[in-house]
């Protein structure tokens, strides 16, 4: 389960993941912020491997997304903005 929340929303757009495939951007599934502007992505992957979460076309963040819960909360009004990742020891080794 990869879940998260944006703090600062630029629209109602929806939270789009994307899977790193031969240095190509491969859409795999795409979520509405609740009314608390948190998301959740269900299911689960056959190994490991590099994903892009993408918020509004605006901040995109790199992850590695395994069968494991992981948070990654963000500013989202900006490419610059904060980003905080937890979850599995690879995720929380990325932020540093």
């Amino acid at each position: 389960v990869l879940t998260g929340k944006v703090k600062q929303p630029l629209s109602k757009a929806k939270v789009q993941l994307w899977k790193i495939k031969d240095n190509t951007l491969v859409p795999v599934d795409s979520v509405a912020l609740d009314k608390n502007n948190t998301y959740t992505f269900k299911g689960n992957v056959q190994e490991a491997d590099f994903y892009v979460l993408n918020f509004y076309n605006t901040q995109k963040v790199l992850i590695v997304l395994e069968n494991a819960p992981i948070t990654v909360d963000v500013d989202g009004n900006s490419p610059t903005g904060a980003v905080s990742m937890k979850g599995t020891p690879t995720m929380e080794d990325m932020q540093k």
